[in-house]
């Protein structure tokens, strides 16, 4: 008989247990949505709602999900009374990485790019990360956009991050560095963007796009074999990669071998007929 009745106050027990999970999860998935009572609320009174919500429903889980919910109404429907509920449910957050996300995309709704930067950073959203400094170098904004790369990758390297995102990292400096070289120092943003293409190579010995690009630096300062030696890999590693062909064919050039050059030219241009640097190649050739 006891044992009966302990192993009913058991199962209703984990009832209860189930049941409050599944409200937990059901009011928390209906807060913060388009047309419920969150949304239909003033700020004052959502945001009242929400600590109550939050004082019997205390899982960090769906503390996230209602900010994600607001966040996510914000970009569908912006307007003061969307971000001021997106801003107060974020607030709410703790500091981890799924949360700085959520900042990272708060932010940018406000207009703050520092703090969407810094977010995202942190939250590894290259994708934010990179837009922004692509926006300030289209703005010619080019020394704070390398700064800020710079910072990316000494905040990759302290994360201990994926060597393929660091890689990454340093090929946006070298393409930078290498818009930099167009308008002021050309000769010392130059070797900084050979600097940043090796290290990407460094990094992926085997990525053809991080060896074609350190080629190409190191045979705009003029270092020939070194460039050589980048074609050629990029080269043995793809050898379908009609840019390697364009690579090895400019070093020929530099070498005074013109018949080589347009050798290698014509098999790039039965590769890739239409591709952007074979048919400047091919056209610089045949002119």
């Amino acid at each position: 008989m006891v044992k009966a009745l302990a192993l009913a106050l058991l199962v209703f027990a984990l009832f209860g247990i189930g049941c409050y999970q599944v409200a937990n999860m059901w009011i928390a998935q209906r807060a913060a949505t388009t047309g419920s009572l969150f949304a239909l609320l003033p700020n004052q009174e959502s945001q009242t709602l929400q600590i109550q919500l939050d004082r019997y429903f205390p899982l960090r889980s769906e503390r996230r999900f209602l900010a994600a919910v607001a966040v996510d109404e914000a970009e569908q429907h912006p307007d003061t009374t969307t971000l001021a509920r997106a801003t107060f449910a974020v607030s709410r957050l703790a500091q981890d990485q799924d949360e700085e996300a959520l900042r990272a995309r708060l932010a940018l709704l406000r207009h703050d790019d520092a703090t969407a930067f810094q977010a995202a950073l942190a939250a590894r959203e290259m994708d934010i990360v990179n837009n922004h400094i692509a926006d300030l170098a289209q703005r010619r904004k080019l020394a704070q956009a390398i700064a800020l790369q710079q910072q990316v990758i000494v905040s990759l390297q302290n994360q201990r991050t994926s060597r393929e995102l660091e890689a990454d990292a340093y090929w946006h400096l070298g393409i930078l560095e290498n818009q930099a070289a167009t308008r002021s120092n050309p000769l010392q943003h130059l070797v900084y963007a050979r600097n940043a293409f090796e290290q990407n190579v460094a990094l992926t010995p085997l990525s053809g796009r991080a060896l074609l690009s350190a080629g190409y630096a190191e045979l705009a300062l003029g270092n020939i074999t070194r460039a050589e030696q980048c074609f050629t890999s990029a080269f043995n590693a793809d050898p379908s990669s009609a840019s390697a062909e364009v690579g090895l064919a400019r070093i020929a050039l530099a070498q005074h071998q013109r018949a080589r050059a347009q050798e290698l030219a014509r098999k790039a241009y039965r590769m890739a007929p239409t591709q952007g640097d074979v048919v400047r190649l091919h056209n610089e050739l045949n002119t």
